[in-house]
């Protein structure tokens, strides 16, 4: 599965850009319901992690993220550290994907569901890495 960034986010993304808004640090979220990105999204359609096996959600800062250029010409990618659950309780709950939202605004900026998921959390010190990017790539020449 892809990362899908709504459209509402896209149009902020681009203020982010232009100086029109200021950047903010983000929350990365785990979420339990069995539910596909799509661009209309809104943190809704997310049912957060909240009170299952010592969840919380960990914070990126703006200086934990890497810019560099892409694999390709065309591209670039961003990279934030990779964020760890270690889950110290057991006990069955299925984890699909993780959306990102903002620290101040508690705007969804992007979610992405694991394409080998759900991962199972079943057993203590069961655990879950998330390594956040966004890779970018030039899609039409005449834009």
């Amino acid at each position: 599965m892809s990362l899908v960034v709504p459209q509402r986010s896209q149009a902020h993304l681009l203020e982010l850009i232009f100086g029109q808004k200021q950047p903010e640090d983000l929350w990365v979220r785990l979420y339990i319901n069995d539910w596909k990105p799509q661009d209309g999204d809104t943190t809704e359609q997310y049912t957060e992690m909240v009170g299952h096996h010592g969840y919380t959600p960990r914070r990126l800062a703006k200086e934990q993220w890497f810019i560099e250029p892409g694999e390709t010409p065309d591209s670039a990618r961003a990279l934030g550290d990779t964020v760890e659950w270690v889950f110290p309780r057991g006990g069955e709950t299925k984890v699909y994907g993780y959306y990102i939202t903002g620290v101040h605004t508690g705007r969804l900026y992007w979610a992405e569901r694991f394409p080998d998921g759900p991962y199972r959390i079943e057993f203590e010190h069961d655990r879950i890495r998330v390594l956040p990017k966004i890779v970018t790539k030039r899609l039409r020449e005449d834009i």
